[in-house]
């Protein structure tokens, strides 16, 4: 990569430190299975001034996902599971959850399953499963008055979800929500682990992502990064301050977010999908599943996908896979990059992509809650591309 195209990057990157939009910035680059880049921008937190460091612990919130969906097709290529499978034969409840219909006389209307949930739909968040935040009023009320993040564990989240309606029908929308937090569930019960000690065991001790866990140790809470809103006055303000709690290990271990980790424990996750499953002579996975998980699994009938559904943002170049999403068309999609890529991101303004074509990954991130499409990812991926040596 071009020395002098990687400074405007850093340029740019300090743009948002020195304009007070983001406390911090974490960014890693690798090219080739090599780090072409790494640096740090602004502070860990704005009080203490502690500097951003390339071993900062950050939360993942949303960048869980790809890892549970490792995890359960893992447990898929030892044979516990077809795609196909319908995930009642696991957990019976499930087979008769009604559908929303619509309202009918003001009244909500709700239907039988047309087809059950497979673990195919967990993967490619097409269950009818959604978030407390859903533009579903009838059914997020439902969802806000059971309070699923409070679960004590994933047993507990799923009893919960299993009492509730779906909000469409089984492989009819793409509708993001705890799909994989219940594929979770699922691996805890077709493993007999804990899904958390399945991840240590399983991924992250092979993988040497030492600093990735559901709370952080005493021994590196002093490295953990302070959380920040934009308040009404536009100034940053800390969120979630940290204590004790941070240091035990939670009961809930959800799927789907919760992951504390550092850039240089994701680029090693990163690293080994690129590479087919393997890093370091550890293999995860077969390359064939790989294939099949950064493949867009959606059929045209569910394109473009709604991205955020309270916003209605249609993406009209962007697939999804099993637990990645992909990029299919860059040129709808208003991004520099390679059709193929793919990628996912968390709430607190985080982000990785990966890109097969060019054996890149760039991994941004932050920790800004929420992060409302902040532009500071996308700026990053334009700003790595236009760093490449063509020469």
């Amino acid at each position: 990569m071009i020395a002098e195209r990687l400074a405007r990057l850093e340029r740019v990157m300090q743009g948002y430190i020195d304009r007070q939009e983001l406390a911090g910035i974490v960014t890693l680059i690798a090219h080739d299975g090599q780090i072409a880049h790494s640096a740090q921008f602004g502070y860990m937190d704005l009080v203490m001034k502690r500097p951003m460091q390339a071993d900062t612990i950050l939360r993942v919130a949303s960048m869980a996902k790809p890892i549970t969906c490792v995890a359960a097709m893992m447990l898929f290529e030892r044979g516990h599971f077809l795609l196909t499978d319908p995930i009642s034969t696991y957990i019976p409840e499930f087979k008769e959850l009604p559908v929303f219909a619509g309202i009918k006389d003001g009244k909500p209307e709700w239907h039988k399953q047309t087809q059950e949930i497979t673990f195919w739909h967990l993967l490619t968040h097409t269950s009818g499963l959604g978030y407390p935040e859903s533009d579903n009023q009838n059914v997020a009320a439902l969802y806000q008055a059971v309070k699923p993040n409070a679960s004590a564990s994933l047993e507990d989240l799923v009893n919960k979800l299993v009492a509730l309606p779906l909000f469409v029908q089984p492989g009819s929308r793409w509708h993001y929500g705890y799909s994989q937090d219940v594929l979770a569930r699922l691996v805890e019960l077709l493993s007999g682990c804990e899904f958390g000690d399945f991840l240590e065991k399983e991924i992250f001790q092979p993988l040497g992502m030492a600093d990735t866990a559901y709370h952080v140790p005493r021994g590196k809470i002093a490295r953990l990064a302070s959380a920040y809103t934009t308040n009404e006055s536009g100034r940053l303000e800390e969120i979630d301050p940290i204590t004790a709690k941070h240091m035990l290990p939670p009961g809930f271990k959800p799927g789907g977010h919760g992951l504390f980790s550092t850039a240089q424990d994701y680029l090693r996750f990163t690293q080994m999908m690129l590479n087919g499953g393997q890093l370091d002579g550890i293999q995860l996975l077969n390359r064939k599943t790989v294939a099949l998980m950064t493949t867009n699994n959606l059929p045209k009938s569910l394109l473009p996908i709604q991205s955020a559904p309270t916003k209605q943002l249609l993406r009209y170049g962007h697939g999804y896979g099993l637990g990645f999403g992909i990029i299919m068309d860059p040129v709808a999609e208003q991004i520099l990059g390679s059709a193929g890529s793919f990628h996912w991101g968390g709430a607190y303004c985080s982000n990785f992509w990966v890109d097969p074509e060019e054996t890149l990954i760039g991994i941004f991130m932050s920790q800004l809650l929420p992060s409302d499409q902040h532009k500071a990812p996308k700026q990053f991926r334009a700003m790595v591309y236009q760093a490449l040596d063509d020469l």
